[in-house]
């Protein structure tokens, strides 16, 4: 679906079956031509260690589940500056 459709956001966990998210991250990265896409990981892991991991995958954006509403959404605002 990414590789077929531009995405302005996506919000991945870091656990997932098959393929987890800082890989997912690496391949967006990667295969990206044209446009951005922010990415927001979210998972358990919270040790500095996991986000710094995260985010040299290539997310944006690092919450730690539970996700809490508010930060979700200041997130996706800050999402938009992109556009």
């Amino acid at each position: 679906m990414l590789q077929a459709n531009d995405y302005d956001v996506l919000i991945t966990d870091w656990m997932m079956p098959g393929l987890d998210g800082p890989e997912l991250c690496r391949r967006v990265r990667a295969s990206q031509q044209d446009g951005y896409t922010y990415i927001l990981m979210t998972t358990s892991l919270s040790s500095a260690t996991d986000v710094i991991a995260g985010m040299e995958a290539g997310a944006d954006d690092y919450l730690v589940k539970p996700v809490d509403p508010f930060a979700l959404q200041t997130r996706l605002i800050a999402a938009q500056r992109g556009d």
